[in-house]
């Protein structure tokens, strides 16, 4: 990745319009120049601060209609044949997703490995699988879970390479200008901080996108088939060489690099003695939004130096060593949060299609939409129906659900969540949108069965009125039968005499 072809290096390219010149007020743009040289100097980190992207997480699930799309993608990359690079489970892989399929209640997991380029032989003695990555990935770590029937997950830590890791230190330290744009009698300028936080954003959403484009080509699944990368969730891993991040300091400006960065304050922030030295928070990117940033102090991300010493120390390989052991099975609860998140929409598209289309009054355009609705529940109700259903016992079972998950990670507002970790609000709000899905499911149905009696009445009444027409015509043809018939016998008796 091209670092300014990635993240757009120059100001205004998310705009359009006509832009001002500098002549349409000379104080106005002393004014703005001043504000850019200022907003720059505040928004550009220290020498010695060092800011660095390390991974993205990122989950895809394979609910029963997609079960075979995820044998398929382990043939296509292949995976599936007996492997000396993965010795202890040579050739199981497939079977292992077949057999897992006929499994009770109960959670399982296997390790896929790490993976790599072909003829990239580092990491002696780990389970290795080959793969073509985008430029930005070192190396995936994936695992491969099964939290209860009919739901495959994959968690995949995409490390990324040490240049595109630090690219928010380019973005941050390029000195950006105000922008005016003028559309018709609006005239509206953008000041520099606005074009960094642009950058900033463009920049996240490049790289997360990269990581995702894997599994879409490779492994595609739920979050795939909605032709839309917000959908996966992601999870994102950084650390800071000098400033702390989320945590409530003396005011630091809006400016600051901490503020362009969205860490300056804590309140939205959680922690944990599972995830040392590192705050989680949700960051949106858009709707829906299911981007987790964990972000921490360099020397302080995840523990102290002697613990770190059991992943590799603290190196960039050390760092995401220790997650990637800490955090995958939390990216479980998340991904099932936003599996809710594709049948909530799904659900709730085919009930505004179905109410619009029935206001129109077209009977026509209503048979048309309700038979493309009822198509839809079918597949809903052989798919994410007994998802949703199995999914309201998975969340109900505490031991379950909490299976190599961060259960300690608590907000410093305890006013607002009380003693609840981040993961038990994800598992109340869980079960209460299951319910809600639930209730939208037969809502819908009760739609469709409504517009369904509407339309079978009025075909029933227009065919009661094509018959009655009918029937007139048979009585005014017979009539006119008889009165022919008795006009010819009397001219045939005239014709006699």
């Amino acid at each position: 990745m091209e670092t300014g072809e990635s993240i757009g290096l120059t100001a205004g390219d998310d705009s359009d319009g006509t832009h001002a010149t500098a002549e349409q007020g000379t104080s106005e743009e002393l004014f703005w120049q001043v504000a850019d040289l200022n907003q720059n100097q505040a928004s550009t980190p220290p020498p010695s601060e060092k800011i660095e992207l390390h991974s993205i997480w990122v989950a895809e699930c394979y609910t029963p209609s997609f079960a075979s799309g995820l044998k398929e993608g382990f043939r296509r990359l292949g995976w599936t044949g007996t492997d000396a690079e993965w010795p202890d489970h040579p050739g199981t892989l497939d079977r292992w997703v077949e057999e897992s399929q006929h499994f009770g209640q109960g959670y399982t997991w296997t390790n896929l490995g790490i993976v790599l380029r072909p003829g990239d032989h580092r990491f002696v003695g780990a389970t290795k699988r080959r793969s073509d990555l985008h430029d930005v990935i070192d190396h995936i770590d994936l695992y491969l879970y099964r939290p209860f029937p009919g739901v495959f997950i994959i968690v995949g830590q995409c490390v990324l390479r040490q240049e595109p890791s630090e690219v928010l230190n380019e973005v941050l330290r390029v000195r950006y200008s105000h922008e005016t744009i003028v559309t018709g009698s609006n005239r509206i300028t953008y000041p520099a901080i606005t074009q960094k936080e642009k950058a900033v954003r463009r920049a996240h959403d490049q790289l997360r996108r990269a990581c995702v484009s894997w599994f879409v080509t490779h492994l595609p699944g739920v979050f795939a088939s909605m032709h839309d990368p917000i959908y996966y969730p992601t999870c994102e891993f950084m650390t800071l060489r000098d400033a702390v991040p989320f945590t409530n300091q003396p005011y630091r400006g809006y400016d600051s690099y901490l503020s362009v960065l969205r860490m300056d304050y804590d309140y939205e922030a959680w922690r944990g003695d599972s995830l040392p030295g590192v705050a989680i928070v949700q960051r949106e990117y858009g709707e829906p939004a299911r981007n987790l940033v964990i972000a921490g102090r360099w020397c302080e991300a995840l523990g102290d130096d002697e613990s770190m010493q059991a992943y590799g120390g603290r190196d960039r390989h050390g760092l995401t060593n220790a997650l990637h052991s800490r955090f995958s099975g939390s990216m479980v609860a998340w991904a099932l949060a936003a599996l809710l998140d594709v049948y909530e929409r799904s659900l709730s598209d085919l009930r505004d299609d179905m109410a619009r289309t029935m206001s129109t009054g077209s009977a026509a355009a209503t048979a048309a939409t309700l038979q493309n609705v009822e198509s839809g529940l079918l597949r809903f109700s052989a798919d994410a129906f007994a998802v949703v259903s199995e999914m309201v016992d998975y969340s109900a079972n505490e031991r379950l659900y909490y299976y190599e998950v961060a259960r300690d990670l608590r907000h410093s507002r305890k006013d607002v969540y009380g003693d609840r970790h981040l993961f038990q609000a994800i598992r109340e709000s869980t079960l209460r949108r299951c319910e809600h899905i639930l209730r939208l499911e037969q809502v819908v149905r009760e739609l469709t069965a409504t517009a369904s009696a509407i339309i079978n009445a009025r075909s029933q009444e227009r065919l009661s009125q094509t018959n009655l027409k009918l029937q007139r015509l048979v009585i005014w043809l017979t009539v006119v039968t008889l009165l022919l018939t008795a006009l010819s016998l009397i001219t045939t008796l005239c014709g006699r005499a």
